[in-house]
Parts: structure tokens; sequence; C-alpha cells
């Protein structure tokens, strides 16, 4: 029962236990105490994940899952939740694919495991793994918004990238900054996406700054640009 997170069960049945005497009692007893102790700690784990002491609520889940609740899907829930409020994606994914292995029909597991993935910059296998969530209970609309908000960032990844090659290919070196922007503002979570938008902002000021030493006007840097492409020239940088 333990085992299972049946922990009110648990205790009912070893008080029942204890009272009735015998060699056992004592340790009836202990075991009692013990499983009192984990109800306690589960308690004050969703309580401190509440009020937002992610620190707290992971040392909790911590303690219960050690405590011998290794069955229990919303244990691992619990802890997985914890670890993405603290931005450790990978442990959250980690114990979020526990409580999927537990109970398949956990949805919420599949969001939770979905919004680590992002995390880590694995954004079609956080769709993916919402799609087979989905396939389970098509009316979870938790995970169809889910999906449906990976969908519009993954559009708009795709048109913020091609529009920052032609800004580049063209040395359109501000408009490209700016699309940096734009795609950090799209979704600053996945951090590989991210890291991109930021070599490439760099880059952008980077050129830009080469191009005003050399005395350059935008207007003269852009001309030149179109001129060469136009001659059916490579790019400049």
């Amino acid at each position: 029962l333990t085992r299972l997170g049946k922990l009110d069960r648990a205790a009912d049945v070893l008080q029942q236990g204890a009272l009735r005497g015998g060699e056992h009692a004592e340790a009836l007893g202990a075991q009692l105490r013990s499983v009192k102790g984990l109800q306690a700690s589960l308690a004050v784990g969703r309580q401190a994940l509440e009020e937002g002491a992610f620190g707290k609520a992971k040392r909790c889940a911590l303690e219960v899952a050690g405590g011998g609740v290794s069955e229990d899907p919303e244990v691992w829930l619990l802890l997985a939740r914890a670890h993405l409020s603290l931005g450790e994606h990978v442990e959250a994914a980690r114990e979020a694919q526990k409580a999927i292995a537990l109970d398949a029909d956990t949805l919420d597991a599949y969001t939770l495991r979905a919004d680590a993935l992002v995390g880590m910059g694995l954004a079609e296998k956080a769709m993916r793994l919402l799609r087979d969530g989905l396939q389970r209970d098509p009316d979870n609309e938790a995970a169809a918004a889910a999906l449906r908000r990976l969908k519009r960032k993954a559009a708009g990844h795709a048109r913020v990238r091609e529009e920052l090659q032609e800004a580049f290919r063209l040395r359109r070196f501000e408009a490209a900054a700016a699309l940096c922007a734009e795609g950090l503002r799209l979704d600053s979570d996945d951090k590989r996406l991210a890291a991109g938008f930021y070599a490439d902002r760099a880059k952008a000021y980077q050129l830009l700054a080469r191009s005003r030493a050399r005395g350059e006007t935008r207007r003269e840097r852009e001309d030149a640009a179109a001129a060469k492409l136009g001659g059916g020239g490579g790019g400049g940088g």
C-alpha cells in the first residue's frame, strides 16, 4: 500500500495491527510512524509547491519517494513540477516520464514533460509526446492547448528564421537584430532556439559595427548588397 501511495489505507491497516498487540505490535507501531511521516511530508510538499517554495517541495517529494512511495504517479508529478519550476528541465522530464510509465493515462504528466522538453530545446519531441497523449484522451484541453501553442511557436520560428536569413543575405543588419529579438519573444524557454537567436543577434551587431567602421551608410550597404546579388554574386559580410 505504501509503495502505491495509498498512505491513508496503509496507516489504517498498521494502526489496527498495532492495537491488537502481540509480538509484532512494536514493529507495526514503527511502520505506522513512518507512514504518518510520509503523509506529513507529502502534504507539506504540495503546500510548498502552491506557495512557490519549489526547493522545499522538491525536498519533500524526494523524502516521500525515498521513503518507499515508488509507484504513485502523483509523487513523481509533484517532484517533476518542483524540478520544472526550478528550471531543472532534464530532471523534470525524467520524473514526468516515471509518472507516465506508471499510468500512461495521466495527461498532466504528458504536458509537464512536454514543457520540460521544450526547455531542453526539444520542441519537436514535445509535440510528438503531446500527440501521443491526445490519442489516449482526445478531449484533454490542457494537452490540446499545449500542442496548439507549440505549433504556433514552431510556425513563428520558421518564419523568423526565413526572414533572418534573407536579412543577412541583403546585409540588412538592423533588421536582422530586430528579427532575433522577435524570435526570442516568441519563446525564450527553448534554450537551444534562444541560443541561436542570441548568437545571430551578436553576429548582426558585429557586422553592423564593421560596416560603420568602413564608413558605409545603411543605404550604401544595402544598395551594394542588392547590386551584387542582382549581378549574380554571392552575399557579403
